[in-house]
């Protein structure tokens, strides 16, 4: 099967209890602007809080979607809002970046609750769901994430969700102008 016929035969919508994620679309502008107009100021280092005000315009959204859409269309990229299914409201994002395809089928997963609905459970309920959409629907086989050792609260949350801690990978990500160590 093709990528492309891959990716049409997949479901990239998932429902939980609370949450429903799929990629976002022009319809979403308007939660999506919401969402960071009330985003409070950055709350850690982990936190990159809102997107500049010069950032919130319809073009600059509509210029995210067809970027996500060239990348899944390349199964490289899947990025999935989270909404609340009974309000509409954009809670966060996850993403599966592709790193193998081939012999491993191997994703890295990415989440972020902004920081005005931390503490709630939406972070492991919509890692939760998208593992559904890596191992059923994209026919992963493994998922890793990279997450910095001093960010505890993904730490937490990887472990709530079953992750297993298997090392630290030594100055494996550039971030914040340096080579920093991530859990693995």
């Amino acid at each position: 099967m093709s990528k492309k016929n891959l990716i049409a035969a997949t479901s990239l919508t998932r429902h939980t209890s609370r949450l429903e994620l799929r990629p976002l679309a022009l319809r979403d502008y308007r939660a999506w602007l919401s969402a960071h107009r009330k985003m409070s100021p950055p709350q850690s280092a982990f936190d990159s809080g809102p997107l500049p005000e010069e950032k919130l315009t319809y073009k600059h959204f509509r210029g995210l979607l067809k970027k996500d859409r060239t990348l899944r269309e390349a199964d490289r990229f899947y990025s999935f809002g989270v909404f609340l299914k009974d309000t509409g409201e954009l809670v966060g994002d996850t993403n599966l970046i592709i790193l193998f395809r081939v012999d491993l089928q191997t994703a890295f997963i990415a989440w972020d609750t902004y920081n005005q609905y931390w503490r709630r459970g939406y972070g492991r309920e919509s890692v939760e769901a998208t593992f559904a959409i890596a191992f059923e629907g994209l026919h992963l086989h493994r998922i890793e994430a990279g997450i910095e050792p001093k960010n505890r609260p993904s730490v937490a949350s990887a472990k709530a969700v079953d992750m297993r801690r298997e090392g630290i990978q030594k100055k494996y990500c550039y971030s914040d102008e340096k080579w920093v160590d991530f859990v693995a």
